[in-house]
């Protein structure tokens, strides 16, 4: 699959004119990978590798982030809740598309303050609220909803439900597209007496934001940070055949530096993967080397920015999609990096190795 999808890549998505629209996703591409059997890869591993194929050929952060997660929402959900046969038979083929409806307006996606509710009806379950930012959203087909079972005690009980996206009640609400990751688009979900019957209530009642949302985060961030690295070797590439001859010395040093930090990201992303087949990326471990990429990332993005992209508009848009990406969720990365450098240097205060998150 990998190589099919890596001459893909190279002959049919590079340079399409849908990679970086702002508004319209290139749905063609993804009919077309699903004729040739390039969607719902069925490992972590290869979604990962995929994601770094696509991201290196293309230079389309976005474009490769939706092409995994077409793989990546139906994958986990099966493996920790179960889906459908009839869903699942539809995810190779471009067919199924399921998104995540977990974050809402002005709460995020923090417990505390999420309030979409599941109430139970005759048959089924009705469905209240409103989700925000959902990825794939207007290509969807599913949402997995996330919505409060129980409120009683101390703590909200969630639990995830898989909804068409043509259920009565269940309303798409378009808004602004973020001016980078493009063609990956976003939207939002009104649930208004969203009625759906007792079987679209998938994995453990009550458990589903421990059992599905909280380790999503990890999985989706190790699966991801491998399409970081191949982009920005895609954009340094790229650079390096528009620089002046001769290269000076002070360039070499900077090329040199950029050398190093994708020699070290891809050492470090090759342990990283074999976290993700194992369905390992909660530990501390796992944390730390994605807080090292993603700092070295930053270095690499820093250090073309140094040599300046000499007015190559593509160059440009790749790192703003690098540096954008690398501030989504900042302040949650900061307090998780914190704790990974207290657990590290003092183990005493984290005996479980795991992740907060």
């Amino acid at each position: 699959m990998l190589e099919k999808l890596r001459q893909f890549a190279r002959d049919r998505a590079a340079g399409h004119p849908g990679l970086f629209h702002p508004q319209d996703f290139p749905s063609d591409l993804f009919r077309a990978m699903g004729e040739a059997r390039l969607l719902g890869a069925t490992d972590l591993g290869t979604i990962a590798r995929g994601d770094a194929i696509i991201a290196e050929a293309t230079g389309s952060l976005g474009f490769a982030s939706a092409w995994a997660g077409q793989s990546m929402v139906p994958l986990v959900l099966d493996k920790r809740a179960g889906l459908p046969a009839a869903v699942k038979a539809g995810v190779a083929t471009g067919e199924t598309i399921i998104s995540l409806a977990i974050s809402e307006p002005k709460a995020g996606a923090h417990p505390k303050h999420l309030a979409a509710t599941a109430t139970r009806v005759s048959g089924g379950w009705r469905l209240d609220g409103e989700k925000a930012y959902v990825t794939n959203g207007p290509i969807a087909s599913h949402l997995a909803v996330l919505a409060i079972t129980e409120a009683g005690g101390w703590r909200k009980q969630f639990s995830f439900f898989l909804v068409p996206t043509g259920t009565p009640g269940l309303n798409r609400v378009d808004h602004p597209q973020f001016d980078f990751l493009r063609p990956a688009q976003h939207c939002g979900f009104r649930l208004e007496g969203c009625v759906v019957p007792e079987s679209a209530l998938i994995g453990t009642p009550g458990k589903g934001f421990a059992e599905i949302a909280l380790p999503f985060r990890n999985l989706e961030d190790a699966a991801g940070i491998g399409g970081l690295i191949a982009v920005l070797k895609h954009a340094s590439r790229r650079l390096v055949a528009r620089l002046p001859a001769p290269i000076t010395d002070e360039i070499a040093l900077v090329l040199g530096e950029i050398a190093g930090l994708e020699t070290a990201m891809q050492a470090l992303d090759d342990r990283l993967i074999g976290m993700l087949e194992a369905w390992n990326t909660e530990t501390d471990e796992a944390g730390i080397r994605l807080v090292a990429i993603r700092d070295l990332a930053r270095r690499q993005a820093a250090a073309l920015r140094e040599l300046g992209p000499h007015g190559d508009e593509h160059i440009n848009r790749i790192l703003r999609d690098v540096e954008k990406s690398l501030d989504i969720a900042r302040v949650a990365r900061q307090i998780r990096k914190a704790r990974l450098g207290r657990s590290h240097f003092t183990p005493g205060q984290s005996p479980s190795g795991k992740s907060a998150e």
